[in-house]
């Protein structure tokens, strides 16, 4: 075991897994790197949480599915 793993098992109480939870995501990935919507600029394929759109930048990108960008729900695994 190198120094970082260590530093790492020892962050997480001696257990070797980072503790996480899955929250409600959208994959979103783009036509076109640089195109814009709902707030963000998106470049190939991203995970984003739910609760970092406010209902019109869901709306926005829910009626952008299909043509720029396509716009699937997932869930996304996040640090505790």
């Amino acid at each position: 075991m190198d120094h970082k793993d260590k530093k790492t098992q020892e962050n997480n109480g001696g257990d070797n897994t980072a503790k996480t939870n899955k929250v409600d995501g959208f994959r979103v990935t783009t036509k076109r790197d640089g195109f814009r919507r709902g707030g963000r600029e998106w470049i190939g394929t991203t995970e984003v949480p739910v609760s970092e759109f406010s209902k019109e930048q869901i709306k926005q990108l829910k009626a952008e599915h299909g043509k720029m960008l396509i716009v699937d729900k997932c869930k996304i695994e996040v640090a505790a």
